[in-house]
């Protein structure tokens, strides 16, 4: 088996594996929540000013897609609307005491599930292991642009 192939099985079982673990995290607190919404109440946890502009350029969402989400989020009681001082048409969000558990939660599914990438990309820094390998296996065999580009920004001897 070429060194392709051998890349190419690790991709499959890392792709299997993941989408077994994913199924068992979704059967917690955050079932009920697409993964835009969780990705919105994550930004709003981490922006100073979180309104619909500022979450549309951190999602890169349009603004309408970013109402929608809010509108369900505030629905779901997970996020308030509120003003800052006398200016009456900026509005910004929150996180509720719900939301906040929710924020809470995800950020510890994302430690969890940033631990399980890196170990898969670690097991393919091997000695021996070129990047431009890498690099040439993604513009030649699988001719994706987005993929040629993530094998750009690997960390590889």
């Amino acid at each position: 088996m070429d060194r392709s192939e051998e890349l190419l099985q690790l991709v499959l079982e890392y792709t299997n594996l993941s989408d077994e673990t994913d199924k068992l995290h979704n059967r917690d607190s955050l079932s009920g929540y697409d993964n835009s919404e969780l990705n919105c109440l994550d930004a709003i946890g981490r922006l100073e000013q979180p309104n619909v502009t500022a979450l549309a350029g951190e999602m890169r969402m349009t603004k309408g897609a970013i109402s929608k989400i809010l509108r369900k989020l505030s629905d779901k009681d997970a996020v308030e609307p509120y003003q800052r001082g006398s200016n009456r048409q900026k509005i910004f969000y929150r996180l509720t005491d719900a939301g906040q558990e929710l924020f809470d939660a995800h950020r510890e599914r994302h430690r969890g599930w940033e631990e399980r990438e890196l170990l898969f990309f670690r097991s393919l820094c091997v000695p021996g292991w070129e990047k431009n390998n890498a690099l040439k296996i993604a513009e030649e065999r699988w001719n994706d642009p987005s993929l040629f580009r993530f094998f750009q920004g690997l960390n590889m001897p």
